[in-house]
């Protein structure tokens, strides 16, 4: 939900665009947990309960995981290009 606040509180483009894959890869992932969640509500008290100093941290740490993931599927995707055309 960070990258919904940032989204929304950037005033730079090519930031925004940065920020929608974070935003897009964390919403696909909280939709498959709970398909049903008012967003809206629980961005709302996610971002009243986090204090702004806590931003910063919480941005780093979601933003290694999203990296860690997009390379764990980068070495899938070509270890299975190789084995399927070698």
């Amino acid at each position: 939900m960070i990258y919904s606040y940032l989204i929304g509180t950037s005033d730079d483009e090519a930031e925004k665009g940065s920020l929608a894959i974070g935003l897009f890869y964390y919403q696909g992932r909280i939709e498959g947990r709970e398909p049903a969640l008012d967003f809206a509500s629980a961005f709302k008290r996610e971002m009243l309960s986090i204090p702004d100093e806590a931003i910063e941290p919480e941005l780093k740490r979601c933003s290694d995981a999203l990296q860690a993931s997009s390379k764990e599927m980068q070495a899938i995707g070509q270890r299975v290009a190789a084995e399927v055309k070698p």
